[in-house]
């Protein structure tokens, strides 16, 4: 049976709470004179405007449609938990061409557009070209960089320090003890540094303890998992 789509106006409902949440949450963190109010109206005119910065930057272009209402009531509620920041580690899993990639796209695009990567201090002006907006890393090409050891030290460094990392399909390709290694301490980097980080793959964690080790399959077990089932997606026209 085909999974029922999440409703448009309440998936963009919950992202709005989670601006206002933010917005109230910065404000009382820096203990700023600025009235509520107004500051909810700065940054609300701001967050207007994020639309047509960016916010697709560095997801690939097949995956750029998508967004989480294309998805099951299910997935959108454990996604907007994670955004809202039950947990710093998402894992996406199930079989190929299940919405894996295209689901993680739609959530690093939706923690964008609601203010993930912006603060009360952020210019009016900022794009989600800046580093702090994240990264949409394939485990491909993750290998490669990795494998190179002048791009290996400068690369990690980027990767393990942005706000939010989609590292997607990791484990669909044998990895060399080096590339594992890597990928291990780029995980526990980001794990100890409390940074979120959204991982793909078709392999579940038990199988993925086998390809990566299990101490990369303990720190994803700690935070959220989704499972995606049903049949290929691939084909399907976004409406």
């Amino acid at each position: 049976m085909a999974e029922t789509k999440a409703n448009k106006g309440s998936v963009i409902g919950s992202l709005k709470k989670l601006r206002l949440e933010r917005i109230c949450r910065w404000r009382d963190e820096a203990s700023s004179s600025e009235p509520e109010d107004e500051c909810i109206k700065r940054l609300g005119i701001h967050f207007a405007g994020l639309a047509g910065r960016g916010l697709d930057f560095d997801i690939p272009q097949r995956y750029r449609p998508w967004n989480l209402s294309d998805f099951s009531d299910a997935a959108v509620e454990r996604s907007i938990d994670f955004l809202r920041g039950d947990a710093t580690t998402l894992y996406l899993h199930g079989d190929i061409g299940t919405g894996k990639t295209s689901l993680a796209a739609a959530i690093l695009y939706a923690w964008r557009w609601s203010g993930g990567a912006c603060n009360l201090e952020c210019p009016r002006d900022c794009g989600a070209r800046r580093s702090e907006y994240g990264r949409f890393l394939p485990a491909y090409q993750a290998a490669a960089i990795l494998r190179n050891l002048d791009t290996c030290q400068t690369a990690m460094t980027d990767w393990a320090g942005c706000l939010m990392l989609v590292l997607d399909d990791i484990g669909a390709n044998r990895a060399t003890p080096h590339v594992q290694e890597q990928l291990l301490f780029l995980l526990q980097e980001r794990y100890d540094r409390c940074k979120k980080t959204i991982v793909t793959s078709n392999l579940d964690l038990n199988a993925l303890a086998v390809a990566l080790g299990e101490r990369a399959a303990s720190r994803l077990q700690e935070g959220i998992l989704i499972e995606l089932t049903g049949g290929d997606r691939r084909g399907r026209t976004v409406t």
